[in-house]
């Protein structure tokens, strides 16, 4: 057996999936921070930086403490960029599911649940009208908890996602991932999505860590 259940979302459980919401985000923060230190342009800017530093100042130890300090600075960074995200979505879409989510006839909000706990979330709701006049919905997964993947949980949210627009006479689902969510962009190609489009980070923040957005669409 999966071992895990697919359900509405009841208003009770509200603070729970916040809180698993933040868990995941702050995930997402740590996978954005090594997709950043695995680019070139890093590596070598840290190297320039060691040099210039040794260069100038004639210290070994200051040129050696300088890729750390940099790296520990960054971390800094990256936390407020997302944490500042965090608390966007907290008080948007995440202030009142219900609302947001159940209220309307064309939108939705499911949670997985193993052993009484609520162990990933997906919400669909309509999405912006597109220059095709089709009618889609958006897809907005939350991801399954840490210690609760590779159990095919996201893949059985995701179909739930399809199979609600399915019914409700939707001609597609649309979505968007961050292009260091390796494991999201497989399971998202594997279910028969494909990239429309990428969006370049608009803040600094984002600039610094190539934090771009990718569009997909099924």
């Amino acid at each position: 057996t999966a071992g895990y259940c697919i359900r509405d979302y009841h208003d009770s459980g509200r603070q729970e999936v916040r809180n698993l919401f933040v868990t995941g985000m702050r995930d997402y923060a740590s996978k954005c921070y090594w997709h950043m230190l695995t680019r070139q342009r890093t590596l070598l800017g840290l190297l320039a930086v060691s040099v210039a530093l040794f260069l100038s100042s004639g210290s070994l130890l200051l040129a050696l403490l300088a890729a750390p300090a940099l790296l520990a600075a960054a971390w800094r960074l990256l936390d407020s960029y997302f944490g500042w995200f965090i608390q966007l979505c907290l008080e948007d879409d995440l202030r009142d599911i219900q609302k947001t989510y159940l209220e309307g006839e064309d939108s939705h909000f499911w949670v997985a649940e193993s052993d009484g706990e609520v162990v990933a979330t997906v919400g669909a709701k309509p999405s912006a009208p597109s220059g095709d006049g089709e009618r889609r919905v958006w897809h907005a997964e939350l991801g399954p908890a840490v210690g609760q993947r590779k159990r095919g949980i996201a893949r059985a949210l995701c179909r739930t996602v399809l199979c609600f627009a399915q019914q409700r006479g939707y001609k597609g689902v649309t979505l968007i991932v961050g292009i260091w969510n390796w494991e999201g962009r497989r399971l998202y190609r594997s279910l028969g999505f494909r990239e429309i489009d990428r969006i370049s980070p608009k803040v600094l923040v984002g600039k610094i860590f190539e934090d771009v957005i990718l569009c997909y669409r099924y």
